[in-house]
This record gives C-alpha cells, structure tokens and sequence, in this order.
C-alpha cells in the first residue's frame, strides 16, 4: 500500500521549495550567484528524490518484518473478511482491506496515532484484552493480539447490528408499576356522589392520559390504585422528565379541599413479570415511608427517587397503631428482658420516646434498660431529671448491654430506621428480636430484618408514636414519663409549629392529663451562656445563598452540636430565608445541621451528602475538611433547585 507522508516526512520537500525560491528571487540581481545555487537546488533535488526512494524501499522492509513475525504469510491477513489493524507502538503500519472499507470507510490512515481510531485510552491496551470501540456511526469489538517487536495486531468485529438487536430487547423489557392517590379519602370525605364521581374522574382521566403517554396499559385495582405495565423505553422518558405526573396531578384544583398526591412504585429489570411487580411492590413501599407525593423507581439493586419535595398530609386512621400495639405487646412479654436504643447523639425525642417504652415495659413486669451512650447525648438535662425522679438506673452503657444480651431479649429501635445511625451497631447486630419505631422518611438503607417495622412518616416524632402507642399497650404513664415525651413532641414540631396534625395534639393532650407541666418542659431546652454565644457567633456569621442561609462554626466546644442545632432554627427567622444549614466540627467529624420551614426538603439534600432526615430538620456527616464539606453542599442544594419537583 502506497504510504502517507508523515509531518517530518515532508520537511525535505518545504526545504527544497524554500531554496527553490530564493534561488528565483536572486536571478533577478545577479547570475552568477543564481548559477550557483541553481547547482545547488539541483543537488538537493536529487538528494530529496534518493530519501524519499531509500524512505520508501525502509517502509516496505519494515511492513513485510512486521507481517512476517506476526502469522509468516501475509496474504491470510490481507484475505480476511475481518477488518484487521496492525500498529507499531502507537504508529498505524499496516490495515487490510476490509479495514481499509468497514472501518475507514474508503480513507487511509498509514502513520497516524492508532489512539485516534482506537481512543486514548485503548491505545497501549494489552495482549488478549478486548474492548469496545464507537468509530463513526458503527460499534466494534476489538481483540488484542501481540506480534513482537512493540507492535500488535487489531482485529475488528462489527457489533453494530448485535447492539442495535441488544437495545431492541432492552427497550421492550417490561416495568410494573403502582400508583396510589394518597388523599383520595380526604378529598372524597362529605361530598356528594355526583361531586365523587367528578373528583375521582378528573384524577383517574390524568392518569389514564400520562399511561398512554407511557405507552402502558393501566387499570385501576381499587378507589385509589392503579396497576400500570410499560416498557423500559418509555420509563427512561420518564425518568429523564422526573415523574412530570407528580406536578401535572397537582395542578388539578378541588377547591378548599386542595390538590392531589399520588405515590409511584416502578419495578424494573426483573427477570419476569412477577419479579417486576414485585420490585413495584417494594419502590411503593418507599415512596409511602418517606410521605407519600413522590416515585420511587426500584431495580434489582438500587432506588431512584423523585418528587417529595413538599409536606404530607396527616393520617387519621389508628387501625394501625392498635395492631402494631397488640404485636409489640406479644412480644414484650414473651422476652426475658428488653432494651430500647435510640440514634447516636440522642436528642429530646429519641431518649423522651424510650422514656415511654421503658415505662411501659416495667409496667407489664419485665427489666428494661435504656440503651444510650450518655456521654455523646444532646438531652444531659433530660437524662439527669429522670434519674433524679424515680428512674435511676434505667440507663445502660452499649458495652455493658452488649454482654447483657441474651436470645431472648428484645430490642426496640426508637427515632431511626437506619444501622448505621444506631446508638451501637454491634448490639444491634446481635439481637435475635427487634422492633422499629420511627417517623423520619425511609431510606434505601433501612433495616429491614425487624419483627415489628412501625414506620409512621406522617408523624411529627417518635414520642407522638409512643404517646399513641401506650393506651394500646394497658399501661398509663407517668408524670415523668409523660413530659419527657412532650420534650420530645416540642423539639421536632419546633413547639408546636412544624409538622403538627391533629393526632399530633391529640397526643400532647394525653401526656398534659397524665400530668406533664409544660413550664417543666420548657426548662430541658436550656443551654449554659456558652451555648448561647456560640449560637450567636453562628448567626452573626451566616451568609445567604438564594433562599438558603449558610454558616460554618469555627468552634469545636463541647456544645457545639447543641448551639449548630439551635443556631439552624434561629437562622430560619431571618426574612427571605427558606432553609439553613450550619456546618460544624465535631469528634474529627464534619457534621450540617440542616433545618426549614416546608418551603425546602432539606431532607433531599442531606441525602445527596450520605445523611437523612425529615422534610423540615435533617443532617449529615462527612469525613471531610469543613471547606469540601461547604462546596459539596453549594453543590447539593444547586442540584436541588435543578431538579425540583413542584
């Protein structure tokens, strides 16, 4: 084949042109010089027209060693069908002529990086290693082979056709999904049947539509459920425009009686149908724990979640509480003895709400202890008033639990659903029985091996849960009890403010007749002067970025987690501010402290940093220096706002 000069290859020729210039230019003043170099362009022509000859005769020698050291007759190669390359370091020396048609469609390439054909990345791969290559609008599969002399052999196979057939079947592959309306009951509570049966057809007619949209066919189970089966092409669309149903069904007005929700469980990737329905199952699942208003997209390893970016309504039925009460009773008194473990770095709810259980477990005569490392707690205050009244020695170290711990000893898990977040992992991983109390949205990562999974996210805390949980279970509480749950109602609705419903009052009026003094109360949530002027020099020291007021605490003090928290809350009043987030260091840790009023699901946002929440308060940690930890928060609400689902 006729070689391409390459770009040193041609300095003899621009060499010869630039002396074949001058030596015009000079017989215009003098001939005598012009003779001589006239001479001299001669020479150099004819030792340009030699290189280029010994240049070529070299070329060939070296294609016929390199051919030759790699099959010893090269016509094999040149008679394949199969596009061949052959490249000497990252020099192309030698292609058949298929290579020359399929690959290069008609073009030659002798001399050039083999990197530009190959990719960058490729081009210094190894003896019998195979990849991909997209060259042109055609897709290959390339087999490495070696020949010696740092030079390799290329064989190309067109996959094009095979890819084509492959995204065919991946297209059709069917996806099961579930949507519920979440507040059908509520828009349908005291109306007329004519007015029902409009309510219910706008919100059947909007769904029907995004199916056939979908290009699936949907029925409808129930009232306020709908089976919908489609195909991975038309999920990808509605993964790429992020559930659009979740806003368009919330455009539909009813009045004073306000918009509807739906919650989506899509199963995908399955290997039939009925593995498919049930990864629908399981993605409906999460898209109820975490409040409903949004869609959950679940394949055989991981959840893809949208919408949730606003608050949920409250649910008013207690057929639940009653059943998962009857339950944990059962289980209560068939164990030796119970332990109740809340988060790390428990805070008024998560020790108010063991408070409860524990009471109500030494009602019914078995041992129960607190599980909780003190020493980490942000609810000192609490701790010690219950032990100085009547509850000494309810509070166990995890070290000294864990060598407590016997099979039949159950664990109640209160304010969180997550392993990692527990008090002590390693007790949690030996016990035999557990039960989960928590009202923070799920996440992908919940437990999921518990006997009992009493997850309640239209809950404002997990001592409202407990508050509810208790005439079920046949035991009153207590003064002390009573209020150490009304700390814990307090701090999570921000007093009363946040997250309330009316189960939420209804609970807080029955700790207030079983004889807890708010005024009481109201003291657990005092700080020392520190704390304060360290919330204040957070504050003082907080900057906006759109909506959101950020600031980073310099001090690592013993309070800090309690001043971050509170300094959060504080920054919430600051007018045009819809979410805050303080970050601090604590115990090596970069920690936010993220809080707002609705308006921002910070809890979306913790999430994107490894953390979680609620809609309204949420944090996470990183084992960052604060300075990435702030730029990947810049980062997560930017990507927030991008995404939002409104």
């Amino acid at each position: 084949m006729k070689p391409n000069s390459s770009y040193y290859g041609l300095l003899p020729l621009i060499l010869l042109a630039v002396c074949a210039a001058v030596t015009v230019v000079t017989g215009f003043f003098n001939t005598t010089a012009f003779l001589i170099e006239l001479i001299a362009v001669l020479v150099l022509a004819v030792l340009v027209i030699y290189y280029y000859l010994r240049r070529q005769k070299h070329m060939r020698e070296y294609m016929r060693r390199i051919i030759k050291s790699v099959s010893g007759r090269s016509r094999v190669l040149s008679d394949l069908d199969m596009p061949v390359m052959i490249a000497h370091g990252r020099s192309v020396v030698w292609y058949n002529p298929a290579f020359r048609i399929k690959v290069l469609s008609g073009h030659d390439c002798i001399g050039d990086d083999c990197g530009r054909i190959l990719g960058a990345e490729n081009a210094s791969r190894r003896s019998g290693e195979v990849f991909d290559v997209q060259f042109g609008n055609r897709l290959f599969a390339v087999n490495v082979c070696a020949a010696g002399d740092d030079s390799c052999i290329y064989f190309f196979s067109d996959m094009t056709e095979l890819d084509n057939v492959k995204q065919s079947y991946s297209d059709i592959r069917p996806a099961v999904g579930y949507i519920v309306v979440d507040n059908l009951d509520d828009l349908l509570r005291d109306v007329k049947d004519s007015e029902c049966a409009q309510i219910s057809g706008t919100i059947e007619q909007k769904i029907e539509n995004w199916a056939a949209e979908m290009g699936g066919l949907c029925r409808k189970l129930s009232s306020d459920r709908f089976l919908m089966v489609t195909d991975e092409k038309h999920l990808k669309t509605a993964i790429d425009k992020r559930f659009d149903i979740l806003s368009t069904i919330k455009t539909v007005s009813f009045g004073e009686r306000g918009n509807a929700t739906l919650s989506i469980g899509v199963g995908h990737d399955g290997g039939s149908f009925a593995e498919c329905e049930e990864l629908a199952r399981q993605a409906l699942d999460m898209a109820l724990g975490r409040g409903g208003d949004q869609a959950a997209v679940k394949d055989k390893k991981d959840f893809l979640l949208f919408g949730g970016t606003q608050s949920t309504q409250t649910k008013r039925s207690r057929v639940r509480t009653r059943v998962v009460a009857s339950s944990l009773k059962k289980l209560i008194e068939s164990s030796d003895s119970v332990f109740i473990m809340g988060h790390r770095f428990a805070d008024l709810d998560c020790f108010g709400s063991s408070v409860g259980l524990y009471q109500a477990v030494r009602s019914m005569g078995k041992p129960a202890k607190i599980v909780i490392t003190a020493q980490q707690a942000l609810c000192g205050n609490l701790i010690d008033y219950v032990q100085e009244n009547g509850f000494d020695g309810c509070v166990i170290d995890p070290h000294e639990a864990i060598g407590k711990m016997t099979k039949r000893t159950l664990l109640i898990v209160t304010d969180t659903h997550r392993r990692n977040f527990v008090d002590s992992p390693e007790l949690f991983d030996r016990a035999e029985t557990t039960v989960i109390i928590d009202h923070h949205r799920k996440t992908v990562d919940c437990i999921d091996s518990a006997i009992i999974f009493y997850h309640e996210p239209y809950a404002s805390s997990a001592s409202e849960m407990v508050s509810e949980l208790l005439p079920y279970l046949g035991s009153k509480v207590g003064r002390i009890g009573a209020e150490a749950l009304l700390a814990g109602i307090m701090l999570d609705t921000r007093n009363f403010v946040l997250h309330t419903g009316v189960r939420t009052f209804e609970a807080s009026a029955y700790l207030r007749s079983c004889g807890a003094n708010p005024v009481t109360v109201k003291q657990f949530f005092r700080g020392s002067i520190n704390t304060y002027k360290e919330k204040s020099s957070i504050i003082s020291s907080a900057c906006l970025y759109g909506d959101c007021a950020i600031s980073v605490c310099e001090d690592q003090g013993e309070d800090v987690r309690i001043s971050s928290a509170q300094a959060a809350d504080e920054l919430l009043n600051i007018d045009g501010v819809n979410g805050s987030f303080v970050v601090f260091v604590a115990s090596g840790v970069t920690n936010i402290s993220a809080r707002s009023y609705g308006a921002i699901n910070v809890q979306l946002i913790m999430e994107q940093l490894g953390g979680g929440g609620h809609l309204t308060m949420a944090a996470a940690q990183l084992n960052e220096e604060p300075e990435i930890v702030l730029k990947k928060l810049y980062s997560a609400i930017d990507n927030y706002k991008a995404n939002i689902v409104k």
